[in-house]
């Protein structure tokens, strides 16, 4: 959570007006200022320690926030047994968990992306991708099988981040007609031919924009804040729902990823 994280920990006593009762609590004035810090409420959850509790998540990390027994003050932490375990983690994703999922998901498909699979694939996965990241060509070689299937789609989130060049190669697909097309010739272009070996990026395949415009630029950048405040660092980096609706991310691309995601290829 990056610069939230100091921000919100000199925000652990805060002042407020609010009704110390767990049952339809209002919901305290306090809990505006970590809103402006982007941190979504979801209502009050059955927490343990006799303090009344409200849920909360940034990005796709819980947050859980308590009121003081003064019923002055509100606390932003965690509340430890003996053992030194959370005692109210599960109840707070629990409480978060869907809400946060779907709002992540929403997040990503109003993200500019590239599609790479069928439209009615039962499953979807977003990827961060880096056209100079030789692992982000290596998923979309590794991933032929069930892409080609119908099993799987990959909608590749465009970022700029590995060399001084990225954005403006991102740049080039976001305003490609056939970007699709482009994306599998770069990623086969820079893999040897059978034997699934990387090859160092060069400068061939999508060549970069000598000038980007300032509505693409607006476009690589909301990529990625979205990136970082997903907590990930490197590409390529995968974000998936599994059957049960929870939300799953990745940073890299290992061999058991794919068959994790989408199943066994028959």
């Amino acid at each position: 959570m990056g610069k939230i994280n100091h921000r919100l920990t000199g925000a652990l006593l805060v002042g407020l007006l609010a009704s110390p009762t767990l049952t339809a609590a209002p919901e305290p004035a306090a809990l505006q200022q970590l809103r402006d810090m982007g941190v979504q409420f979801t209502g009050t959850f059955p927490a343990k320690g006799g303090l009344t509790a409200w849920a909360g998540y940034h990005g796709d990390q819980p947050l859980a926030v308590y009121e003081a027994p003064d019923g002055e003050h509100i606390i932003l932490g965690r509340i430890l047994d003996a053992e030194g375990r959370d005692v109210n983690q599960t109840a707070l994703e629990q409480q978060v968990g869907s809400h946060m999922s779907t709002d992540v998901w929403e997040r990503l498909a109003q993200s500019n992306w590239i599609t790479d699979g069928a439209a009615d694939a039962p499953m979807v996965a977003y990827v961060f991708t880096d056209l100079n990241c030789p692992y982000c060509n290596k998923l979309w070689v590794d991933a032929r099988p069930w892409i080609d299937s119908g099993k799987l789609q990959l909608r590749h989130v465009l970022v700029g981040i590995i060399r001084e060049n990225s954005a403006a190669k991102a740049a080039t697909l976001l305003t490609a007609e056939n970007a699709e097309q482009q994306l599998g010739e770069h990623a086969r272009l820079h893999m040897e031919a059978g034997d699934g070996r990387i090859r160092p990026i060069s400068d061939e395949g999508v060549p970069p924009m000598a000038r980007i415009p300032a509505p693409i630029q607006a476009q690589l950048d909301a990529n990625h804040t979205l990136m970082a405040e997903l907590g990930l660092r490197a590409t390529p980096a995968v974000v998936w729902l599994d059957e049960s609706g929870k939300l799953h991310k990745q940073t890299g691309a290992p061999d058991s990823l794919l068959p994790h995601i989408a199943g066994p290829i028959e």
